[in-house]
């Protein structure tokens, strides 16, 4: 969490005044150009097409269709001696579920995180028996790896990470082995695990180690397919793999509370090769996914009105299903996971969330870095940065930065460019001058976006909705209106936190609000032409003002 802010004294001399879901700063607008394209007001056009986009939700896709077999094992004792000299001692050990029928079938090993760090007699990879059952009844050899002892200080506190990459790959060693005929399970592998179709899911600090997991099995000439982190903790000065992978950040985590994987998810998008997303789970919390972790962590945020916290039964179903849906894309079996096609989903196996989508092959249609892309006579429009650090950060919410000190005594911040919006008359409108032109061959137009929920211009009781037209070199024009209700258009509930430093007071808004991607199929946007679009027209025609940040806008 970010604790910042705007000096009191500044406050003052804007004459702001402070609100629920609304706080309203002005930096200087120094990114304006009077200079715009035509809107459709200015050249008498009538827009035509216009198309409003209905609610959409991701629904269960699970089959169920194998019977399964299930077992603890047990390969024995083993030990690893770190690059430092530190000896310790482990069981191969863990859980396993493989489906009854032709194989092979791909193969999914699931480590849990730093949950113990004293009691070598406890067991977190148990806790993820629901899990490795539900997959194996989807057609997926599931194995829970016990990677308790990396995290017991007895044997360091502080190389976790090559020691789990070394637990792991003694597991991927004996299902090698297993797949190939030799017998070392409860369950016989023979010809059932697909050892070329692997994919890692990770919780906590196991959804950091993953990726370092992945990285080390290619450089044995193991092929990672996919990754599912969970909540992960991110260290920031590490690199990662070009693998895709999702992530899953529970709004309510009460032990990785900066929500790191938010932070993740645009370091891979912005570093890395490779197909992203998070979702932000609305009510979740950190534990509720283990079955062996018991405290509900969710009573560490006390937020007024926000969304309820989920039950444990709801965690889990949410996940069976994600994970289900998520590998049946990733290995081409069916996408239910994605469907950029589709608007984006509000809701996932009927629960509230807000995602981000980035494709590796997405085109991107601005330059974030200035408003040199974006003009309006009826908006106030400005490049802003959001920032951990406060003297570098301009706005009051939260979007998940982060930054470290190096081993150089160097600060890095991990600053996000944004495009702040505002505007307090209804049909307001900001022109945007796409980098490319061609849509054709994408299916959807994807706004990275956030709601300001500190503005007093947003209403909490009632979510944004505008107008996206589309128009080609030749005037021709198409609007799609946004959905009704759409979380990542709705105030994030929270408060205005004040903090006294020596000399001045630092002001924020609290919790985190990430951003999230509006996805407009293109197919919407009837009688263009696709290959040759000359602006992209935000209409505010929905709500008397507004405020929002966007992060980006591609083509995917």
């Amino acid at each position: 969490m970010k604790t910042r802010r705007i000096f009191l004294l500044l406050a003052i001399l804007l004459n702001l005044s402070f609100t629920a879901c609304g706080t309203t700063q002005e930096p200087e607008n120094t990114d304006i150009t009077d200079s715009h394209p035509p809107s459709s007001a200015e050249n008498g056009q009538q827009e035509t097409n216009v198309v409003e986009i209905a609610d959409f939700e991701i629904t269960s896709g699970i089959r169920n269709s194998y019977e399964y077999e299930f077992s603890e094992f047990n390969l024995g004792n083993r030990s690893y001696t770190t690059l430092t000299g530190r000896k310790m001692p482990y069981k191969l050990r863990g859980i396993m579920a493989v489906p009854v029928g032709e194989g092979p079938f791909p193969i999914v090993l699931i480590t849990h995180g730093s949950h113990e760090n004293l009691d070598e007699t406890k067991r977190f990879d148990t806790g993820y028996d629901y899990l490795v059952k539900a997959l194996a009844q989807n057609g997926y050899a599931a194995i829970s790896m016990d990677m308790l002892m990396p995290y017991i200080w007895t044997y360091g506190d502080d190389d976790d990470m090559e020691k789990s990459i070394a637990v792991a790959d003694e597991h991927i060693k004996s299902l090698l082995k297993a797949s190939g005929g030799e017998v070392l399970y409860p369950i016989d592998l023979t010809n059932r695990t697909d050892m070329d179709k692997i994919a890692l899911i990770g919780h906590s600090r196991g959804g950091e180690t993953i990726f370092q997991i992945a990285e080390k099995q290619r450089e044995n000439g193991i092929n990672i397919e996919t990754l599912l982190s969970i909540a992960p903790s991110w260290d920031i000065s590490r690199e990662f793999p070009d693998v895709s992978a999702t992530i899953i950040v529970p709004q309510y985590d009460g032990d990785v509370t900066r929500l790191d994987g938010i932070a993740l998810y645009d370091y891979l998008v912005n570093n890395n090769n490779g197909d992203y997303s998070v979702t932000f789970l609305m009510g979740a919390n950190h534990n509720f996914f283990n079955r062996n972790i018991e405290r509900d962590d969710s009573t560490f945020h006390e937020v007024e009105n926000g969304h309820s916290a989920l039950s444990r039964q709801e965690q889990e179903e949410f996940l069976v299903n994600y994970a289900v849906d998520f590998l049946d894309v990733s290995f081409g079996i069916e996408d239910r996971f994605y469907q950029l096609s589709q608007p984006q989903p509000n809701k996932m196996y009927g629960l509230d969330i807000s995602r981000s989508v980035h494709f590796n092959s997405a085109i991107s249609l601005t330059d974030m870095t200035a408003a040199g892309n974006f003009s309006s006579d009826t908006a106030v429009v400005k490049h802003v940065v959001d920032s951990w650090f406060f003297k570098e950060d301009h706005i009051l919410i939260d979007t998940v930065t982060i930054g470290l000190i190096d081993e150089n005594l160097n600060q890095i911040n991990l600053n996000r460019d944004l495009i702040s919006i505002e505007w307090d008359n209804m049909d307001s409108i900001v022109n945007i001058i796409p980098l490319k032109s061609d849509f054709n061959g994408k299916n959807a137009l994807s706004i990275h976006l956030v709601l300001d929920s500190a503005s007093a211009l947003n209403r909490t009781d009632e979510a944004l909705q505008f107008t996206i037209i589309l128009r080609d070199t030749e005037g021709n024009a198409a609007s799609v209106v946004t959905a009704a209700g759409q979380n990542i258009l709705s105030c994030y509930p929270g408060r205005l936190v004040k903090t006294q430093l020596t000399d001045s007071i630092l002001e924020y808004w609290q919790p985190a609000t990430p951003l999230g991607t509006l996805n407009i199929p293109l197919s919407l946007f009837e009688g263009v032409n696709l290959t040759a679009i000359k602006s992209i027209e935000l209409l505010f025609d929905q709500n008397d003002s507004g405020s929002i940040f966007i992060g980006g806008i591609e083509v995917q």
